[in-house]
């Protein structure tokens, strides 16, 4: 690697600890809210969630990480490497709140003030009456 290439990459690394907590803060929950509880959620989702909360498009990666299987990851940020993706997923994961788990989170009060239970893996909501 040139002086230029690794030059560029200390720099991207830089802006993505600079960018990683608040993506570690707003994505998780807007993801959360907007399609609820799933381990994984798709690109769109992601770069729809991640508009609404106004995070940098250019670090997507972090989110893609966060959310997408390994496979679906490499095709969404071009193909990094399996260390990138392990590593953004440990930064984003250290940063949210308490280590959040959206997989099982529940949904926030809705609209009308009830709670919604979300049992099934599928991200469905059934709201409580």
């Amino acid at each position: 690697m040139t002086l230029f290439g690794r030059l560029e990459r200390l720099i991207r690394r830089i802006d993505q600890r600079r960018c990683a907590p608040k993506f570690a803060q707003r994505l998780g929950p807007r993801l959360l809210r907007d399609y609820g509880a799933s381990r994984f959620y798709t690109v769109a989702q992601i770069r729809a969630a991640s508009a609404k909360c106004r995070l940098p498009r250019h670090q997507l990666a972090l989110g893609y990480a966060a959310f997408l299987p390994l496979a679906e990851f490499e095709k969404a940020a071009g193909n990094p490497a399996h260390d990138d993706y392990e590593a953004l997923r440990a930064l984003f994961f250290r940063l949210a709140r308490s280590g959040a788990d959206f997989s099982t989170a529940a949904a926030p009060a809705d609209f009308w003030g009830g709670v919604s239970d979300i049992s099934g893996t599928d991200g469905s909501h059934h709201g409580t009456e």
